[in-house]
Parts: structure tokens; sequence; C-alpha cells
């Protein structure tokens, strides 16, 4: 991999941070890997462990840690594993009750050299009181209050050196036929959750619409522009506007019938979970 698209990748991380936390999650780094914790919005996408690289010998203490956190507040974890997924880290995931995505996700990074396509008048900015019919492609019901009133807040008021905006796609039709968030933070902007409407589906519209966001200023001063996908042809797709495969990774998820299961009072200093034995009770997935 050349140095330019390690130093993308590692923007790209950081940005995908900066935007948790935007969200009103946040960050704890550990020794082989950094978790990315969102309370408010609790679903997977924004409680991933970022990049996991541990040593065999050390893994123990990293998943209980990792564990410990997520369950103690009744969040399910994935775990994004950097191909190729090293045996060990395949081997304890699968023992802990995690099965891996059948597709791998890539991240696709476009550099300084991309080029910039004339503006298109189907993406636009989504205005906040458009956020409402649009909040349901990216959450289900149960979330989409707080990412509605999340983003409402990135909106008006992002932190100095941010700035965050949903765009939206336009079909010949007039109705929105895919959408984005973009979040700009230091040298990347990091282009999350790009969804398009079952009906528009197969006809480009999600590539149209990164496209378009290339041409607004936030990607104007970027010097890196990020998105991930689990979709191989995207990649295909986008090569013409400069991006390239920066990093494959296997996302590890628990089953949906997984059960977290934590004591209500633990003794003090005793960590809140502990992989269950073989044949025998326990906590941790069930």
């Amino acid at each position: 991999m050349t140095a330019m698209r390690i130093e993308g990748a590692e923007s790209a991380r950081a940005a995908e941070r900066g935007f948790v936390r935007l969200l009103g999650g946040y960050t704890v780094g550990l020794a082989g890997g950094t978790l990315l914790v969102n309370e408010r919005i609790p679903v997977p996408r924004f409680n991933v462990v970022q990049t996991v690289r541990v040593a065999r010998a050390r893994q123990a203490q990293f998943f209980e840690a990792a564990l410990d956190h997520y369950f103690q507040r009744a969040l399910r974890p994935t775990f994004r594993v950097p191909v190729p997924t090293p045996g060990h880290v395949d081997d304890a995931l699968r023992q802990l009750g995690f099965r891996p995505r059948e597709a791998p996700e890539i991240w696709l990074i476009a550099g300084p050299d991309r080029p910039v396509p004339r503006p298109s008048p189907r993406v636009r900015r989504v205005l906040p009181e458009e956020l409402e019919d649009l909040v349901a492609l990216w959450a289900g019901e149960r979330e989409r209050i707080e990412l509605r009133r999340q983003l409402e807040v990135g909106m008006h008021h992002p932190n100095p050196g941010e700035e965050e905006a949903p765009f939206a796609g336009m079909a010949e039709d007039g109705e929105v036929a895919s959408a984005t968030i973009a979040y700009q933070r230091g040298p990347c902007l990091d282009v999350e959750a790009v969804t398009t409407r079952r009906e528009y589906r197969g006809r480009g519209a999600a590539t149209a619409l990164v496209r378009g966001i290339l041409t607004d200023p936030m990607a104007l001063r970027s010097r890196f522009v990020a998105l991930r996908s689990a979709e191989p042809r995207l990649a295909e797709r986008l090569a013409p506007l400069g991006f390239q495969i920066a990093e494959e990774n296997v996302i590890y998820d628990l089953p949906a019938d997984a059960k977290l299961n934590v004591p209500m009072a633990p003794p003090p200093g005793v960590p809140l979970w502990r992989p269950r034995p073989r044949g025998g009770a326990g906590l941790g997935p069930q």
C-alpha cells in the first residue's frame, strides 16, 4: 500500500471517529482497536470496534475489555477486522458468538489528484425541515428522533474545524432517489450512509450522488474523500472519480437472537462479562 493510501485511510478513520462523536457518541482507545460508542443511537453502525489489530497473546484482555464496555450499556457491537483476517482473531470472535458478514466492507478513498466533475443540479444539500422524511432511510423507528436531533445539532452548531451536511440526489421525476450524510474534519470528507430508495436502485443514483458531492465546497477543501460500502461493484463505478480501495475489512456481528446477560450488581473490580464455557453456565452471548 502506498504512503498516500495509508495517509488517506488514517484520515478517514479519524473522520469516522469525529462523525460518531458529532452524533452524541464517544470513542475509547484500547490496545488493539478503538471503540466507537453511541448510547443515544444504539445501532451497530455507531457501535463498532474500529480496525482490530491485536496480538494473539493479548486478545483475551482486549476482547474482554471491549465487550465489558458495550455489554454494560446493553449495546451490540460489531468488530471491523482488516483483510487478511488473522486466524486467531477469527477464531476468538467466533468462539464469542460473533459471525462474519458474507460480503467484506471496502473503504474507498479519492486523493488530492481526483478529478472535479461538473456540478449537478440534481444533487443538493438537505434543508433541516426535510430531515424528517430522510432519516427513515438511515435508522429504524426507535432511533429516528434522536438521529434527526443530532443531525440538526451538527448542521447548526458544529465544533470548530468540522462541518456536517446531509445531501440528496434527485430523480428525473423530482423525488429523492438517494441520500447521504457528509462530514468534514481535518483533511478528510467522510461520506456516510449512502442509501438509495428501493425503486431507484440499479440506475446509478448512488454514483450520481457521490459525483455531485465532489463539487461541494466541503469536498473541494478536503485532501481526501472517503466512503465505505459492502457493494463490490461500487469500486468500479467510482474509479473514474478517483476512488481506489484503500482498505478491506471483514465485519463481525452478533446474531439477532444472541442475548446479552449482565449481572445486576457485580462485585467491585470483577469484569461484567465472561465467555460462556462450552456446556456450562456463564455470562455473554447465548
